[in-house]
């Protein structure tokens, strides 16, 4: 995977030019719920890569907590959207994690090896509706303005998993094709066309990480972004993209109206 690691490290390197205040990491592999999003909600927030093997990693970060208050309260009084915070009491009741997992920590990895002073939060979508996730963008992204914070998101997370035989699933034709389709579509600014792709399709491909993109997108509503593709690549019958959004000055009208149409037509 040079490809991969090697766009990580160029990435961890323009992250620690721009010297967020906070990290956003949005993962498919945390703490997963039909209904809403989960954020870890321990002051300092800490885990490993023992489950592959590495007994020596440890990490470690402190936890924004003050912009979580936020982001619930934008979701739940503006856009009636719930989620759960998983501290180890909540973990212990849900029976699951308030550690972080390996789709937050992977990527933080490579950006620890240029910078180390920042918070933190680490979000797991829920098996919402695109238009809802898009909210929980937005959410974000008004928590953000409103305390000034300087952030970085990261939407972590696998295109389809479907690529090879040899890989974790069959293969299934809908995986090449549904790796082709995104990405062109992201770096082609086809925000409205992503939310509302086809979710039979995106199941058939088995992917992870296209909810993690809409609420990426939905941060980035009312913005003309760019997105530029560094690397793709699927040696192990998964797909992995690293794409840089930038250009995040020039200001639009929100895609919410168009967003919420597309999903009527469907």
């Amino acid at each position: 995977v040079n490809k991969t690691v090697h766009s990580m490290k160029l990435m961890s390197e323009e992250i620690a030019k721009e010297n967020p205040d906070t990290i956003i990491v949005i993962t498919p592999h945390g703490p997963l719920f039909s209904d809403g999003i989960a954020v870890q909600y321990e002051k300092e927030l800490s885990g490993d890569f023992h489950k592959f093997g590495d007994q020596n990693y440890q990490y470690t970060r402190g936890n924004d907590i003050e912009l979580i208050d936020e982001l619930v309260g934008v979701m739940t009084e503006e856009y009636k959207l719930s989620g759960a915070l998983i501290d180890e009491d909540a973990a212990e009741y849900f029976g699951t994690s308030h550690h972080l997992d390996h789709g937050t920590i992977v990527p933080l990895y490579y950006v620890d090896k240029n910078m180390r002073d920042y918070k933190l939060v680490s979000i797991t979508y829920g098996l919402l509706s695109y238009q809802d996730l898009y909210k929980v963008g937005m959410s974000i992204r008004k928590a953000v303005e409103r305390l000034g914070r300087k952030v970085v998101m990261i939407a972590s997370g696998d295109l389809s998993h479907k690529l090879k035989d040899s890989g974790p699933y069959n293969y299934h034709s809908s995986g090449p094709a549904f790796d082709k389709e995104i990405l062109d579509k992201l770096t082609h600014q086809k925000t409205v066309d992503i939310l509302s792709m086809d979710p039979e399709f995106c199941d058939e491909a088995g992917e992870c990480g296209k909810r993690s993109i809409d609420i990426l997108l939905g941060a980035l509503d009312g913005i003309d972004y760019n997105a530029t593709l560094l690397s793709y690549e699927g040696p192990f019958g998964v797909g992995y993209a690293v794409v840089r959004f930038d250009e995040l000055d020039r200001i639009i009208p929100t895609r919410l109206k168009e967003i919420e149409k597309s999903r009527n037509e469907y």
